[in-house]
Parts: C-alpha cells; structure tokens; sequence
C-alpha cells in the first residue's frame, strides 16, 4: 500500500512541483505588491544602497530636490520660498547621516562639527535654526533675499560633500 503511493507520487510528481511552483510564485508577487504599494520596497533600496556605498539613486533624489529649491527660489511665493528652506535642509540631513556625523538629530549633528570638517558650520547652524523657526511658526514669511542667502550657505556645504559642482 505504502509503495503503491510512492509509485503514484512519483508518476504525478510534476504535477506536484507545478502546483508548489505556482503557489509559491503567488505569494512572491502578493508580497511585491503589497510592498509596492506601501512604497517600502524603494525606501530600503536607497537604505542598502546607501550603506553598501553606491549612492547615485540617493544623489539623484538629491539633485533633483535641489532643482525643485532652485524652482523655489524663482517663484518667489511664502510656500515655494518655505518648501525651498525646508528641501536644502533635508538634504543636508541626508548628507550628514550617510557620512556618518555622531548626533541623533540634526541638531546634534551640526553642534559635533567642527569648523575643519565643514569650513561654513557656524553659518550652516544659522540657516538650520532658520529652517527650525519656519517650522515651529507657520505665519513667519521669508523674504526672498532671506532664502537665498541661507541656500547660499546650504549650497557651499553641498560644494563641500560634492553633491554639487561649483557654477562659478
């Protein structure tokens, strides 16, 4: 009796492995989907990315948040000049974390600098308690000098980690 079923597997043995195959490549794509559509599938690829070393899909991401702060900039409305501050800002937080600066927060990161390490630190933490104070007061307006100048600074620091290539 034993035997007769492992002579019937094995006649049907493909059968089998069709149906394990095609099981198993349901699950794989239910769950490529789903993390598709929480979008964490690209947040860790630019994490491994990021700590294996290649940073060029960062630096993209990068690159293009510092067109849109340029485009900002040009508009010259309260909401463009405030997400233009707000985009330097976080790039510079990219920045430090994947050079590995010691700090949790930014905060902390820019007050461990020292002035050999970035040569404009002392003008970078004034841009960033810019930053802190539009976003603890929603009614504060930039004026359009006021941004530039503090992207200005953001821009020698980007300069500095090579993220940016000098337009001079």
């Amino acid at each position: 009796m034993f035997t007769d079923f492992i002579v019937w597997f094995r006649d049907h043995l493909s059968v089998f492995q069709f149906i394990f195959i095609f099981i198993g490549l349901a699950f794989l794509g239910i769950t490529l989907y789903i993390n598709m559509v929480l979008g964490l599938t690209k947040e860790k690829i630019d994490h491994w990315i990021d700590v294996v070393g290649s940073k060029d899909i960062s630096r993209r991401n990068q690159l293009k948040i510092w067109e849109s702060i340029k485009r900002g900039i040009n508009e010259n409305t309260p909401s463009s000049l405030r997400a233009a501050l707000m985009g330097a800002d976080r790039i510079l937080e990219e920045i430090l974390k994947v050079a590995r600066f010691p700090g949790l927060t930014l905060d902390q990161k820019l007050e461990n600098i020292a002035e050999e390490q970035i040569p404009n630190i002392l003008e970078l933490r004034e841009a960033h308690a810019l930053k802190n104070r539009i976003a603890k007061d929603p009614n504060l307006v930039l004026t359009q000098e006021e941004t530039k100048n503090a992207i200005r600074i953001y821009a020698r620091a980007f300069l500095h980690f090579g993220l940016l290539e000098d337009e001079s």
